[in-house]
């Protein structure tokens, strides 16, 4: 039984006795802003839980010219390592108090444009921005507040980046590639972005340290957006190249599920005369038959990250945090390559 039982009268006072800890170490907590333990900030929110106390949101943004808001830019949430992303940001903030307003621009410039200054007008305390076409500009924001891109290169110096590997992992699907015998090739859709520059880095690096000529054969470049187009190439792509053992690297397990599809629809052997090797590891990669080779993105390690950061530069714009980070990938071994 809660010692307290008249919810409406609990106090922040009242809390942190309950708690065993200082007023200010309570208000530390609700705020996420200064030091405490783990321990203590799941002891104090237990007390909150079960008291029901609340604070009074409006009073204490103005008190403190904050929202508690977080404004999340994000150019296709159909896809899926973009949309298990957001959960994961969206999941880590609420934890600690923040609500998030997402915006899909669906990779369209004016579109992202305007929601950038949607955000802004309601009053955002930061900026989480997800991939793009483009370097992000934060000096296109009126107000300096801090900014955040996800594996999308910022332009600026204040800006803060958290990226996978892209280029590794690319190095190491293409070497799986060639260690199994197949002659390379990087099947790719057009759209630009970050992530793909890096990926085509890696696939280059890797020709270079096998001793592979690289040319244009090396690459199959998809038309732009429409599925059916894709799978038409696809097939015409295939059919002219029977004779040959290859080994496609696709920039995505999305194209290397259509791939795997539109090669069995065609009766050509997977492994066996041709490999397919994809990159993020999503829900495609486990269904189809047989499975995908794929890299593996740690999007709960870039979720987790980006939350301890954003939340950080909130609490205190000098603090010292890396401005860019690397998190790892890993190669998922399984039958297609």
């Amino acid at each position: 039984m809660s010692e307290v039982t008249n919810k409406a009268k609990v106090s922040l006072k009242e809390i942190a006795r309950l708690a065993g800890v200082s007023a200010a170490t309570v208000s530390r907590v609700i705020n996420n802003n200064g030091r405490f333990s783990e321990e203590t900030r799941q002891r104090v929110q237990n007390i909150i839980k079960e008291t029901g106390y609340q604070t009074n949101t409006l009073a204490k943004s103005l008190r403190m010219n904050r929202s508690n808001t977080i404004g999340v830019l994000v150019p296709d949430l159909t896809n899926e390592f973009f949309s298990r992303t957001v959960q994961e940001l969206e999941k880590g903030l609420f934890e600690l108090g923040f609500s998030t307003i997402i915006c899909d621009t669906q990779r369209d410039l004016a579109m992202e444009e305007y929601y950038l200054n949607t955000l802004e007008a309601k009053s955002i305390d930061a900026l989480i921005v997800i991939s793009g076409e483009h370097p992000f500009d934060s000096a296109s924001l009126s107000d300096k507040i801090p900014v955040l891109c996800i594996d999308r290169e910022p332009k600026n110096e204040d800006t803060f980046f958290i990226s996978s590997d892209h280029k590794t992992g690319a190095l190491i699907a293409t070497q799986r590639i060639i260690d199994r015998g197949y002659t390379p090739i990087l099947v790719s859709q057009q759209h630009k972005s970050t992530s793909r520059a890096a990926r085509i880095a890696g696939f280059k690096s890797a020709l270079e340290l096998n001793n592979i000529p690289i040319s244009e054969d090396h690459f199959f470049a998809l038309p732009h957006n429409e599925i059916t187009p894709y799978e038409a190439s696809l097939e015409k792509f295939l059919k002219q190249h029977t004779k040959q053992r290859l080994g496609l690297f696709c920039l995505g397990d999305y194209i290397a599920a259509l791939t795997l599809r539109k090669a069995i629809d065609l009766g050509i052997k997977v492994p066996t005369d041709l490999g397919i090797v994809g990159f993020d590891d999503n829900t495609y990669a486990r269904l189809v038959t047989p499975a995908l080779t794929t890299v593996r993105q740690d999007i709960e390690k870039i979720a987790t990250l980006s939350v301890q950061t954003i939340t950080k530069l909130i609490a205190d714009p000098e603090a010292d945090i890396p401005k860019k980070i690397t998190v790892p990938v890993q190669l998922v071994s399984r039958e297609s390559a």
